[in-house]
């Protein structure tokens, strides 16, 4: 068993037992059962709006810059090189994403919560990268490449990087 099955085991026996306590507390107390299960629903509703800021996930912005992938045959006759441009980003998932994903992994499915951490580290990166070509005066960006990585546990790394050319036309 990997450490991610055995972390969803113990989560769910933590869960099943925290819930259990808690029921048969409020039987003796209901006034108690109450309060617990409004702090639930607060702390539920608190990562839920938490986790809204990946509701309207940005696109990258190119800033004008134009992309692209090749590397031979480029044309760059009339083009100035001003060298290699880069954007970099590391996205570290919450804990109760990982949670929800990780409950996810067992019933199936699509994990949304790492769609969206994916979507936004890379997009983030490749609108830094263009940020610094546009900073050096450029509007292309040729060999587009894009390098992801797990850095820490649960962190996303991406690195979009490039060169950076200029149009010599006016």
């Amino acid at each position: 068993m990997n450490d991610s099955a055995l972390g969803v085991i113990t989560s769910f026996l933590f869960t099943t037992f925290t819930i259990a306590f808690y029921i048969g507390f409020g039987l003796h107390q209901p006034i108690w059962l109450l309060w617990i299960a409004g702090a639930w629903l607060v702390f539920f509703v608190v990562v839920l709006l938490y986790d809204m800021r990946h509701w309207g996930r940005p696109s990258f912005d190119t800033q004008g810059v134009r992309i692209y992938s090749r590397t031979r045959n480029l044309g760059l006759e009339d083009h100035e090189t001003e060298g290699t441009v880069m954007g970099t980003c590391v996205k570290a998932r919450n804990i109760f994403s990982s949670a929800r994903a990780e409950m996810r992994a067992i019933i199936g499915g699509e994990a949304k919560q790492f769609t969206a951490l994916v979507d936004e580290a890379r997009n983030v990166a490749i609108t830094r990268m263009c940020k610094q070509a546009k900073a050096r005066g450029c509007d292309s960006i040729y060999g587009f490449r894009l390098i992801t990585a797990e850095t820490l546990w649960g962190s996303t790394e991406f690195i979009a990087y490039g060169t950076a050319v200029r149009s010599r036309k006016e």
